[in-house]
């Protein structure tokens, strides 16, 4: 079985639903989740937000510094605690195999029953940090718990995080073995009744979909160099360039794409003055803003904004 089949370039995202209830059952001082946030460069004002993915690579880091904050067990325990009530919150018992792959930012999901286990199994990216894949796992658990609610604990868990680091305070369960440096991160249980088989991958879309859905939480918040995208992602800004090349577009065309989205949603929902609006993304004031949207809409933003207050 090659769970990584369909997939070539992608970027990791997760819902940002999954993320803006996560972060809200914290039990943290408000100024500490933003520094947490800072740290970690993720996205501010989710709820405000019309983006539907955030970078994982970016949450990622944030679920690491979480751990440092609180320590590992509070760390553990707080996943499992926000996990069960996020599967009520969210209505896991609702989702799709082909949801679960999109919410949690996996390659590839797969359940299979053999004469003795049933293995859940997850194609996901390579994440520096062990936090990750903790809550990969802990939320996978979730799911199958919301689908099966007779579901008990895994018999067994494996991770890929490497070998030879001091790990065992990150237990999930001490009275549960957790297998480190795997191929795939996997859950294992004894023999489930009523667990049909699955074999979902995640659906191959261009490399530009995955940038476009990467920045747009940022986009009327932070002006993203593609340097800072990059680091932002994981992923070399030769790669971002060459992939997105190979696509006819670049990320100058994919970012002021977004930016001009913004700026006729905000146009029209908040009657946001042009100097305003050149500010929050980047331009170096309203004239090279003006210019620009011209450059590409042939009007300018009044013109637009007018035709489509008409219109509308």
């Amino acid at each position: 079985m090659n769970l990584g089949e369909g997939v070539s370039h992608s970027i990791p995202l997760i819902r940002k639903t999954i993320v803006y209830d996560f972060l809200g059952q914290l039990v943290l001082e408000p100024k500490a989740l933003t520094q947490l946030q800072e740290q970690a460069d993720m996205p501010f004002a989710l709820d405000t937000s019309t983006a539907e993915l955030i970078p994982f690579h970016a949450f990622s880091r944030l679920l690491s510094g979480l751990r440092h904050h609180l320590g590992a067990t509070v760390f553990v325990s707080s996943l499992q605690r926000i996990a069960r009530q996020t599967s009520l919150n969210l209505k896991f018992n609702q989702a799709t195999p082909e949801n679960v792959v999109t919410s949690l930012g996996l390659r590839a999901l797969s359940v299979e029953t053999s004469a003795h286990v049933t293995r859940v199994e997850a194609h996901a990216s390579v994440f520096e940090q062990i936090e990750a894949e903790l809550f990969l796992t802990v939320y996978l658990h979730a799911y199958l718990k919301a689908w099966s609610p007779n579901l008990q604990e895994p018999s067994a868990y494996y991770l890929l995080h490497p070998q030879g680091q001091s790990l065992n305070e990150l237990q999930i369960r001490n009275d549960i073995p957790q297998f480190l440096g795997q191929e795939h991160l996997a859950l294992e249980y004894p023999v489930l009744e009523g667990i049909e088989s699955i074999n979902v991958h995640a659906e191959d879309k261009p490399f530009a979909y995955y940038v476009e859905q990467a920045l747009s939480a940022y986009v009327g918040r932070v002006d993203m160099s593609l340097e800072v995208f990059s680091e932002l992602i994981g992923i070399s800004k030769r790669t971002v360039q060459r992939s997105l090349k190979q696509e006819g577009t670049s990320f100058r065309e994919v970012k002021e794409a977004l930016n001009f989205a913004f700026a006729k949603r905000v146009l029209i929902q908040r009657n946001s003055a042009v100097g305003d609006i050149a500010v929050h993304l980047g331009y170096a004031d309203a004239t090279q803003f003006v210019r620009a949207f011209k450059r590409a809409n042939g009007i300018t933003p009044f013109q637009w904004k007018k035709a489509n207050q008409l219109s509308s």
